[in-house]
């Protein structure tokens, strides 16, 4: 006779109720889905209102009596999609049969209904590139080489050439102004008269249109700060170099990217240093280490050429050094 063993009881997961139903998981087969996690990230995402109030800022033309998917609900499966690692779009036509994304979407009814699916790839496609109620203006400066003793044409050292130096301003894939320049003047020089220009043509036909205005740092001027703090429904994103007042004010959060890059190093520092002789073959391996990326958001203002304070974003990263 065989001795009897007890019976090991069955692995559950329990998930919070959802319209009066109990949502458990267990490993027992069924409805299958690797991607039970988004569960929790629902929830937290209902308590939170973060998809409810970004379906909010969208406004519905569609008629209703068409209407599947409502726009919270687009926005939320895209989302989770994204954190799921889902990238792709395309990845929703499969997604869209997923027993976990439709418990996150609470739609409970449609797990075993085949018909039930929840939004695929074209539907969420027109929702990422309906039409845009803000325009993104992007000015640049880039070399044109030249070869032989054309008027106006300057060697830049930073070209490495006789070249001018044309303004550019595109929207998306659009060229608005493409200024020819000398190569020896201000980068940002008549960017602001352009850029005026340009703001103005627009607002003759879309004058309920939001404007970002983006540059390098060659364009972080007071002149262009000023103008678009100016301007209705205008913002700007434009980079700046770094100083020494920023590093300080920063200081805290450089420490904390040194702090976390080096704890990501060093368990494979300690591997690979009794796997390999040569620096250089350590040194190359500590390049596939991610990179560690802070953010700080701080208020400054230059001591003269800045009329007030603006937000400045510093952005902090450590990664292996040659």
């Amino acid at each position: 006779m065989s001795p009897s063993h007890p019976r090991t009881p069955r692995q559950v997961i329990n998930f919070s109720k959802q319209k009066g139903k109990e949502i458990i998981a267990n490993f027992d087969g069924g409805l299958i889905t690797s991607d039970a996690g988004i569960v929790w990230i629902a929830e937290l995402d209902k308590k939170l209102g973060i998809t409810e109030k970004f379906g909010n800022c969208f406004q519905d033309h569609r008629h209703q009596s068409y209407v599947d998917h409502s726009v919270h609900e687009l926005l939320a499966q895209r989302l989770y999609g994204i954190i799921l690692g889902y990238e792709d779009v395309n990845d929703h036509d499969k997604l869209r049969h997923d027993p976990a994304l439709k418990i996150a979407l609470e739609k409970l009814n449609e797990l075993e209904d085949k018909k039930g699916w929840l939004a695929g790839k074209s539907t969420i496609n027109r929702l990422e590139y309906c039409p845009a109620l803000s325009i993104i203006l992007d000015m640049d400066v880039t070399d044109d080489q030249v070869h032989g003793n054309q008027e106006g044409a300057f060697f830049n050292s930073y070209y490495h050439g006789v070249c001018y130096a044309p303004l550019y301003i595109f929207c998306g894939h659009h060229l608005l102004v493409a200024k020819l320049r000398s190569s020896n003047v201000d980068p940002a020089d008549r960017a602001l008269d352009e850029l005026q220009r340009i703001i103005g043509l627009i607002r003759e036909k879309w004058s309920e249109t939001h404007i970002l205005v983006r540059g390098d740092s060659a364009y972080a001027r007071e002149e262009i700060f000023y103008f678009c703090e100016n301007q209705p429904l205008v913002d700007y994103v434009i980079a700046m170099g770094t100083n020494g007042v920023l590093k300080l004010r920063a200081d805290d959060v450089i420490e904390k990217a040194k702090h976390e890059y080096e704890k990501k190093l060093a368990p494979i520092t300690e591997l690979m240093d009794s796997l390999f002789q040569k620096k250089e073959d350590l040194e190359e391996v500590k390049k596939l280490v991610p990179i560690s990326t802070w953010y700080r958001s701080i208020r400054y203002k230059t001591g003269k050429s800045w009329s007030c304070q603006r937000r400045v974003v510093t952005k902090v990263f450590m990664e292996v050094m040659a």
